[in-house]
């Protein structure tokens, strides 16, 4: 953004600011991790969508004062933002798919599906890599407390992971491998590049 379009912003009339800038902080909220693939008219309309939210706050709010009402309207905007990415998303493929009214999904892949997951916890993960090595995290209970536990998969596809196990090509059965946790240096996380991964995958905690 230039300085000509914040400019142009600044100008505009301060209900308007605090729609635009509830409805943007909002949206951000909503989808981060999930946004990589938005288009800008997307990102235009999110927030608009958002906004409306701060409307509706600052419409009923009107008899307090400024600030509280831009208070209110921001914390009514983000608290939509939760809803919808907590429960909204999924509540409306839900009744899409129960209903027989779509089967689609509007996630561009399935990596981005799987990086929206919020509702199953994972048990281990397993990389495989193009060279034939395979890594695993063989529980990511105890790791989940530790820096980026239990593990991250990037927008890309790389991996960060505790891998307390490993398997090279040919062999049998994984191996221990040394040093990944020390009481004193604490724990060894591994980086995998998106071009070094021939497969990912994940074993989920059973549905309670």
């Amino acid at each position: 953004m230039d300085a000509e379009t914040l400019s142009k912003l600044a100008k505009l009339p301060w209900d308007v600011q605090i729609v635009l800038g509830s409805g943007y902080l909002a949206y951000l909220l909503a989808y981060v991790g999930i946004r990589q693939h938005h288009k800008p008219v997307d990102s235009v309309f999110l927030t608009v969508a958002f906004g409306l939210v701060a409307v509706l706050a600052l419409w009923v709010t009107s008899s307090l004062i400024l600030p509280a009402r831009m208070v209110i309207a921001l914390s009514v905007s983000l608290l939509a933002a939760v809803v919808w990415r907590k429960f909204g998303r999924s509540g409306l493929r839900a009744v899409f798919r129960s209903t027989g009214f779509s089967w689609a999904d509007e996630t561009t892949s399935a990596m981005d599906h799987l990086q929206e997951n919020d509702r199953h916890h994972p048990r281990q993960l397993c990389v495989e890599t193009t060279d034939g090595y395979t890594f695993f995290c063989s529980n990511t209970e105890p790791v989940g407390e530790l820096p980026f536990g239990p593990y991250v998969i990037g927008c890309a596809g790389d991996v960060l992971m505790y891998a307390d196990q490993s398997q090279a090509p040919g062999a049998d059965v994984p191996a221990p491998v040394e040093g990944v946790f020390h009481e004193e240096w604490g724990a060894n996380i591994t980086y995998i590049p998106a071009g070094q991964i021939r497969r990912i995958a994940i074993r989920f905690a059973p549905p309670p």
